[in-house]
């Protein structure tokens, strides 16, 4: 695809997504049609929905772009470019460490947003029909010309171990990954995909052990 340069739309309001397909809150969203519904609501309003993948070769969330368009068009999503970013250059420029991670950025390049996309942080779908979503509010508080009342929000927590010391220290070898601390400091990894189901059974299993 054609390089994209932010000042291509200047005068417009732009809304950059870090995804990793793979992240299970991007699961969350994606899957509930969350997401997608947040597109709609921006491009509605005339604004530029950018989707920006980070994840670097052999990392978890890496495609390329035959693959990138592949999920935008399973996951019925509506962003206007899809921006691979494998280097980390853009998510460096924004300090984008999470995903999904949100930014909106005004119609003269000031920063007017940052953070979750909402205001629980759960990978439970059906926490959303009772979270503030963060990136429509902020959108409509633009439109109609008030100050956005939440402009940085906290987004899910990620470590940094390019040097693969937490992955030794925690025995995993692979990813997706969970290692559960009990209070009494106990530690019980899983292997594998676990979903909103999976994560809740296990969390139950531990506080009642």
């Amino acid at each position: 695809g054609a390089p994209v340069k932010l000042s291509d739309f200047k005068g417009k309001l732009v809304v950059l997504e870090w995804s990793n397909h793979q992240c299970p809150y991007v699961r969350k969203h994606y899957g509930a049609g969350n997401m997608q519904k947040t597109q709609a609501v921006a491009r509605a309003l005339g604004v530029v929905w950018i989707t920006i993948i980070s994840s670097a070769p052999g990392e978890q969330g890496h495609v390329d772009a035959a693959e990138a368009d592949k999920l935008t068009v399973e996951r019925k999503a509506r962003p206007l470019h899809v921006l691979l970013d494998p280097q980390g250059q853009i998510g460096r420029l924004y300090a984008a460490k999470v995903t999904p991670h949100m930014f909106i950025v005004g119609t003269d390049g000031t920063l007017l947003y940052k953070g979750a996309i909402d205001s629980i942080r759960s990978s439970r779908q059906s926490d959303i029909a009772t979270a503030k979503n963060y990136v429509t509010a902020a959108l409509g508080e633009i439109k109609a010309g008030t100050p956005v009342a939440d402009t940085d929000t906290a987004g899910f927590p990620h470590l940094d171990d390019s040097s693969g010391a937490i992955w030794e220290w925690y025995e995993i070898a692979a990813q997706p990954a969970y290692a559960f601390i009990t209070d009494d400091g106990r530690v019980e990894t899983y292997l594998g995909a676990l979903g909103a189901e999976g994560l809740e059974g296990i969390i139950e299993q531990l506080i009642v052990a």
